[in-house]
C-alpha cells in the first residue's frame, strides 16, 4: 500500500509539472515568430510579440534579453537597460547577459564605473535563481507529501520496509525543507523592488530637496540601488557606491511580473 501511495502523489506531481510546462507551447511558437522579424531587422515587430509574451506572464531570461538586444537595436538605451537587468535578475552569472550590460553601458554619457560584486554573493544568487520559487516549493512540498503519505501508509503488516522508511525520512524532510527555503530565498532574490534604470538626465542631490547642492549628474540608462525614499525622493546608491538622492520620476524600477 505505501508504495502504491507513494507512485501515485509522484503520479500527480508529474501531472502537475506537465501543467505548469504545457502554457510554454505556445510561448515557444510566438518566439520563433518573433525571432524571424528580428533577424529581418523588423525590430519594432519582434518588441510587439516580446512584450506581448511578457504580458502574458510567460517571462524568461531568453525573452528579456532578446528585448535588450533589439532596444539597443532601436538606440533606446534605458529599455535596453532595463530588460539587460531584468534577465539578469533572473540568470546572474550568464556571461552574454553581462557582455551586454557591458556594451550598452558603454552607450551611456559620463557612466559610473561600477565596482566589482563579490563573488559569494554573485554565487549566491545564481543558486537562488537556478529555479523559480514555484518550482523550487514545488519540489519541497512534493517531497515532504511523498514522505507523509507514505508514513500514513505504514503499519505493522510493512513493519520492515517501514523501519526502512524511517531511516531516510529526517535527510529526506531535511532536503525537502531547503527546496521550500531556496523557493522563498529566490522569490526574494527575483522579484526584489530595490533597483531601477535613470530613464532621463537627472541630477543626484546631496539632500532630498530641488535646492540642494548637486552631487552629480545621472544619464539615461545608468543603474541605481534603492535604498530609502521620502516623498518623491530617492535615496540611491550608484555602481560606484557613490550615493545621493534622485526624484522618484527619474527612474524606471527593474520589476518582474510574478503572476
Amino acid at each position: 500500500m505505501m508504495v502504491c501511495l507513494a507512485k501515485s502523489a509522484i503520479r500527480i506531481l508529474c501531472a502537475v509539472a506537465c501543467m505548469l510546462v504545457s502554457p510554454m507551447v505556445y510561448a515557444d511558437q510566438t518566439e520563433d515568430q518573433a525571432e524571424a522579424f528580428f533577424k529581418q531587422k523588423q525590430y519594432d515587430q519582434a518588441l510587439s510579440i516580446w512584450y506581448e509574451i511578457i504580458e502574458s506572464g510567460k517571462s524568461s531570461a531568453g525573452i528579456f534579453y532578446n528585448i535588450g538586444l533589439a532596444e539597443s537595436q532601436l538606440h533606446n538605451t534605458p529599455k535596453a537597460m532595463l530588460a539587460y537587468e531584468k534577465a539578469l535578475r533572473l540568470k546572474p552569472m550568464n556571461e552574454a547577459i553581462q557582455s551586454a550590460i557591458i556594451e550598452e553601458r558603454k552607450k551611456i554619457q559620463d557612466a559610473t564605473i561600477p565596482v566589482a560584486p563579490f563573488f559569494l554573493n554573485e554565487w549566491y544568487k545564481a543558486m537562488v535563481t537556478f529555479l523559480r520559487p514555484g518550482y523550487w516549493s514545488f519540489l519541497g512540498l512534493g517531497l515532504i507529501s511523498i514522505i507523509i503519505m507514505s508514513l500514513l501508509s505504514a503499519n505493522k503488516k510493512f513493519k520492515t520496509e517501514g523501519r526502512q522508511l524511517h531511516r531516510y525520512k529526517l535527510p529526506l524532510i531535511v532536503l525537502g525543507a531547503f527546496f521550500i527555503l531556496s523557493g522563498w530565498l529566490s522569490y526574494r532574490e527575483i522579484y526584489r523592488e530595490n533597483e531601477a534604470i535613470v530613464a532621463v538626465t537627472c541630477e543626484v542631490r546631496q539632500a532630498p530637496a530641488s535646492d540642494s547642492p548637486e552631487a552629480r549628474t545621472l544619464y539615461p540608462g545608468e543603474k541605481i540601488l534603492m535604498t530609502d525614499r521620502i516623498g518623491e525622493w530617492y535615496h540611491v546608491q550608484l555602481l560606484n557606491l557613490d550615493a545621493g538622492w534622485i526624484k522618484k520620476d527619474c527612474l524606471i524600477p527593474i520589476l518582474i511580473d510574478h503572476r
